[in-house]
C-alpha cells in the first residue's frame, strides 16, 4: 500500500517529545558499545602495551575514563567528586587538567588490568543505576545543585554537560588515542 502522509495517524510520530535523559542514555549506550567494540578483540598484550616513548597504555586510558566517571556518579550522588577520584587536594592547589590527568594516571598505573577492566564496568554500570534513578529535569539542574561547595567550575551550567563530557564525549575521545596507540604498535 502507497504511503502519501495524508493520513494523520501515520504521519505522527510514535513518542512524545524528545527527551534529554534518553537521548544521553542512548548516546551513552552507543559510545559505550563503540569503545567495548574497539576493545573486545585485544589481548592482554596490547591492552598493557605503553605507549610510544612509555606513554599510556590502553589500559591507562580505561582507567583514566573510569576515574572521571566515577567523578560524575559521586557528583550526582551528591557527594565530594574529586574526593572520590583521589585528586581533591591537586584541585584545592589549582592544578592544571593535565597536572591532575598526570596523578590519575599515577594512581593507576600499577593495578591490573582485570582491575581496571572489572572497575571500569562497575563504574559504569553505577552511572547508568544513577541515571535510572533520575528524570530530565534532574539532568537540566545546574552543576551547584549536586556540589554547592565547589567554585572549580562553571556552577550555573546544565550538568547533563559534565555527564555527556565525561562518558559519551569523553569515551570517543579516547578512542581516537586508542586507535593511534593501535596503529604505532602495529607500525
Amino acid at each position: 500500500m502507497e504511503n502519501n502522509n495524508t493520513n494523520q495517524e501515520l504521519s505522527a510520530p510514535k513518542s512524545g517529545p524528545p527527551s534529554p535523559r534518553a537521548d544521553l542514555l542512548q548516546e551513552m549506550r552507543l559510545a559505550s558499545e563503540e569503545l567495548e567494540q574497539l576493545l573486545r578483540p585485544l589481548d592482554e598484550g596490547k591492552l598493557t602495551a605503553p605507549g610510544p616513548g612509555g606513554d599510556w597504555s590502553i589500559k591507562d586510558h580505561i582507567a583514566h575514563l573510569t576515574a572521571w566517571e566515577l567523578g560524575i556518579v559521586e557528583l550526582l550522588n551528591k557527594k565530594p567528586r574529586f574526593r572520590a577520584m583521589q585528586i581533591e587536594d591537586a584541585i584545592m592547589e589549582g592544578a592544571s587538567e593535565d597536572e591532575v590527568n598526570a596523578i590519575l594516571h599515577s594512581l593507576s598505573r600499577e593495578r591490573s588490568l582485570q582491575e581496571v577492566m572489572a572497575e571500569f564496568k562497575r563504574v559504569h554500570q553505577a552511572m547508568l543505576d544513577t541515571l535510572e534513578g533520575m528524570q530530565d529535569e534532574d539532568l537540566l539542574r545546574h552543576y551547584s545543585y549536586y556540589q554547592p561547595e565547589d567554585a572549580g567550575d562553571p556552577r550555573d551550567a546544565p550538568v547533563i554537560g559534565w555527564i555527556t563530557g565525561n562518558t559519551s564525549h569523553h569515551y570517543r575521545e579516547h578512542a581516537v588515542w586508542i586507535r593511534a596507540l593501535l596503529n604505532s604498535q602495529a607500525g
